[in-house]
């Protein structure tokens, strides 16, 4: 979709901040090693932010979770009447881009095989993939 940018990113913890900021902690890389499959993610957290021109509606943006089987878990959206307010509050103050913000935190998270982990924004029926990472198994010293 022309205008938008959405970025996923997986990490540890995210931490809400006294004045409305957050800080993102344990952001895991592209390729992530864990001890054993099938396992699980104690704590993982997601923080979507979607970027777009303030004159298009992106109308209700869908995240979900694309687990390596192929299992989608909803993450939820973005809530669209948050989205309508930052659109008019760009148009008047002549403003290029509109943010939104999610933040998402999942206990214990299964993960039955490994490969990819994809975070999926669904937006005006176009399937867009934001975040990524690779689950293997850590290689066993010889």
């Amino acid at each position: 979709m022309e205008r938008v940018s959405i970025v996923g990113m997986f990490c540890e913890d995210i931490r809400e901040e006294k004045a409305g900021g957050a800080t993102l902690l344990g952001i895991f890389p592209d390729n992530v090693n864990v001890p054993m499959i099938p396992g699980a993610f104690p704590k993982l957290c997601i923080y979507v932010r979607a970027i777009f021109d303030p004159t298009i509606d992106p109308g209700p943006v869908d995240l979900a979770l694309v687990l390596a089987d192929g299992e989608s878990q909803s993450l939820g959206a973005l809530d669209s009447e948050i989205a309508a307010k930052g659109r008019e509050d760009a148009l008047q103050k002549g403003s290029p881009l509109v943010g939104l913000i999610a933040s998402i935190t999942m206990a214990n998270l299964p993960i039955m095989q490994a490969g990819r982990i994809k975070i999926v924004a669904t937006m005006a029926g176009e399937e867009i993939v934001c975040g990524v990472m690779n689950v293997q198994v850590e290689p066993q010293p010889a």
